[in-house]
């Protein structure tokens, strides 16, 4: 029988920037971890074109349940328990994966500087005819 060992593929980190992430939530300080590749591959796996559905809901509390310490988590399950809007819980999971993806906080650039030409100027002149 083939036997599998999952100790040494534990916690392997799954976005380029896997580092602790502290955020404000009304007066407390929060933190979440950066989510392993299984994690990750939990929460896309209910996401329907990028996007999220209500079935996918339970994964989005899951997710935050893995990579938050238990007693940050219940801050957030407690405001949720008191009325608090779901798209709250988005917009911060959305925020979370931007800042592990290390994508810009601001936007490029419309246009990047040309380069600066290293060759002789050309010195045809335009044809007219007449």
């Amino acid at each position: 029988m083939r036997q599998f060992s999952t100790a040494a593929h534990r916690g392997k980190a799954a976005v380029p920037n896997a580092v602790d992430i502290q955020f404000q939530w009304d007066d407390e300080v929060l933190t979440a971890h950066a989510p392993a590749s299984g994690q990750l591959a939990l929460l896309l796996s209910s996401m329907v074109d990028g996007r999220v559905q209500l079935s996918s809901l339970a994964a989005l509390f899951d997710f935050l349940a893995a990579v938050m310490d238990e007693e940050d988590f219940a801050v957030i399950r407690a405001d949720l328990q008191d009325g608090v809007d779901v798209e709250i819980v988005v917009d911060l999971i959305q925020g979370l994966m931007e800042e592990w993806s290390a994508r810009p906080t601001t936007p490029a650039p419309a246009s990047s500087p040309s380069r600066t030409p290293t060759g002789k100027r050309s010195t045809a002149r335009p044809v007219t005819t007449g």
